[in-house]
């Protein structure tokens, strides 16, 4: 375990362009000398075009009690993009990757995504990742990590684009990037009145 209390996790280090380095880098050390690597974030889809959110957990350092994507997962040593989707989905939410594997689909490619935040414990966050976006259609049960995830909920896109518009904070920064790299945000409120 790190001294943050979460177990030591050992990332891929990347370049600029995405490529690997053939270097690995303790996560805690990427996240505070913000050296380049790899995430993955998902998102699940009913047959209702509702989206599949989790809470993050309260204790969790970074965004404890936010709404965030279906899951957002750093990449083991070696990993695809596509198999730490999976995996992500596996462990936070108790998702069969069988269940997902057909439908699941790259949405957004890979592009660098920077965050500065604080921890609630006031450490500084300098995260450097190349991240895209899945998404995958999803019907069956949802059995969260109760370490990770505080609860968990299916939301239309416009109660969804409602509920950011009212207070951005209820979420987490890289779902508000997300989203406005889709472009749901902005464009999306003003047709549907809320701007």
């Amino acid at each position: 375990m790190s001294l943050d209390g979460e177990v030591a996790e050992y990332l891929d280090v990347v370049d600029v362009h995405n490529e690997l380095t053939g270097e690995t880098v303790l996560r805690s050390t990427a996240h505070a000398k913000g050296i380049l690597h790899r995430t993955v974030y998902v998102i699940a889809y009913n047959s209702k075009g509702e989206m599949l959110l989790q809470r993050r957990h309260f204790n969790k350092a970074i965004s404890g009690g936010c709404w965030d994507l279906s899951a957002a997962e750093h990449l083991n040593q070696k990993e695809a993009y596509a198999d730490a989707a999976l995996r992500g989905l596996k462990e936070e939410l108790g998702v069969d990757p069988q269940a997902v594997k057909q439908s699941l689909e790259q949405v957004l490619p890979p592009s660098l995504h920077s965050l500065h935040i604080k921890t609630a414990s006031g450490k500084k966050i300098n995260d450097q990742e190349f991240v895209p976006l899945y998404r995958c259609d999803y019907e069956g049960p949802v059995h969260p990590d109760n370490l990770e995830v505080s609860e968990t909920r299916w939301v239309s896109e416009q109660t969804l684009l409602e509920e950011v518009h009212a207070d951005r904070s209820k979420f987490t920064p890289w779902f508000i990037e997300t989203l406005e790299l889709l472009g749901k945000l902005d464009f999306r409120l003003q047709l549907a009145g809320v701007a």
